[in-house]
Formats: C-alpha cells, sequence, structure tokens
C-alpha cells in the first residue's frame, strides 16, 4: 500500500471520528463528569458482574475518564477498608458506579488488536452505545491550572469516542464501521434482513449520516422479539 493511500485513509478516518462524534455528543444525554452528583475518586453504591455472571452489590470509587476503564476499586462495606478490592478488566464481566455502566471489553482506541478494557456503555441496546476515552497527547506537560477541579482538568486533557459493541462480536470504533459504510453497517445488522437489505442499497434515510437512527432501528426492532 503507498504512503499516499494510507494518509488518504487515515485522513478519512479522522474526518470520519470527528463529524460522526460531534452528532452523537449532540444526540444524546451523556453522563456525568462534572464532578457535582459524583465527586471523583469518592465511593458510591454500585455492583460489579463477575465472570460468573453474579451481580454483587457494594460500593465502587468512582474515578476519572480513563482510570475507570483500568481498574475497578470495590468495597462490600464502605466502611471497612479490609473489604476494599481492586479488580481489572480480566476479572470482571463489568461493573457500574454512579451513572455509569462498563463493560469489559478488547477495546483500547485505534484500527488495531486491543487489550481488555472497561468500556462505558452509553446507550444499551443488543448493538451497545459505548465510549472510550483516551488522553491527549501531550498530556503530560499540561500542567494543572491554579484552582482546576478534579473535573475540569479530566475534561480538559481527555478525548472521547464512539465505539459500538454487539454481543458476541469484536467492537468497532464508529469511524471505522463508516469506512465502507454499506458493507460494514449491513453486516452488523444482517440478522434484520430488511434493514440490511436498506443500508446495503444505501436508500434514503440509511446512508452514513443517519448511523444513530439505524442503530436505534435495529435495537427497537430486537427488543420486539424478546
Amino acid at each position: 500500500m503507498s504512503i499516499m493511500k494510507l494518509n488518504r485513509q487515515y485522513s478519512q478516518f479522522a474526518f470520519l471520528s470527528a463529524c460522526t462524534f460531534f452528532m452523537f455528543c449532540s444526540g444524546l444525554k451523556a453522563q456525568d463528569w462534572s464532578g457535582m452528583s459524583y465527586a471523583y475518586y469518592q465511593n458510591y453504591p454500585g455492583y460489579i458482574i463477575t465472570n460468573a455472571g453474579d451481580t454483587v452489590k457494594g460500593f465502587v470509587e468512582h474515578g476519572d475518564r480513563t482510570r475507570n476503564q483500568n481498574k475497578c476499586i470495590f468495597y462490600t462495606d464502605v466502611k471497612d477498608r479490609k473489604t476494599k478490592k481492586t479488580y481489572k478488566p480480566d476479572e470482571l464481566k463489568g461493573y457500574a458506579v454512579g451513572d455509569k455502566v462498563y463493560r469489559s471489553m478488547h477495546y483500547s482506541g485505534g484500527l488495531f488488536s486491543k487489550p481488555l478494557n472497561f468500556v462505558l456503555a452509553v446507550k444499551p441496546g443488543r448493538i451497545t452505545q459505548c465510549t472510550y476515552y483516551t488522553k491527549d497527547e501531550g498530556y503530560i506537560i499540561q500542567v494543572r491550572k491554579i484552582n482546576e477541579t478534579d473535573a475540569q482538568y479530566d475534561e480538559r486533557i481527555c478525548k472521547a469516542e464512539l465505539v459500538w459493541y454487539k454481543e458476541g462480536e469484536d467492537p468497532i470504533s464508529n469511524p471505522t464501521l463508516l469506512l465502507g459504510f454499506a458493507k460494514k453497517v449491513s453486516k452488523l445488522v444482517a440478522d434484520y434482513p430488511e434493514l440490511a437489505k436498506k443500508v446495503e442499497n444505501k436508500e434514503k434515510g440509511y446512508t452514513t449520516l443517519k448511523i444513530l437512527d439505524i442503530i436505534d432501528e435495529y435495537n427497537n426492532w430486537w427488543a420486539a422479539k424478546q
């Protein structure tokens, strides 16, 4: 593959990432990262889901955007530090704290194979809408400002990526999904043949900028069958 072709693909990837994440942010009520409802590094009621599928209620530390993806600090008794246990993504199927639900999946951003991380499930469904956070390049030298709160600093140094996850399949970033939109999205919703055909044929209302509506239509169809 030529350098020019590779650069063109990455430029398309960056453009789609910016455009579609703007759509995502505009159309969805996000979880609260203000530090007001859920203070950073404080414990709140939550639960963990073990790899055996058991749900255990307790208290979970509400970390920052990226730390929540790397570990879950859990207490069965928040008043007893001896009950504290730190879990890695390979030790749980997921967890919840405050208004945030995380699922363990192989995703870490970018285009290539991914290690396990806890990824924020923003809008659940048969195809779940997720957000994965990364820190900006050079964040280490971004000095924390005077009187800047944990929440403000976290927001300033982090960027978000829209990710789609269908049970039993690998998660896929939105820009990756939209490169070859008709082929990839019709495959993603292939178990709903009528919808898949509309996407494959690029019918009006079933093209790139309607990805959120397409996924909603699929999820509504799936829910009606249950």
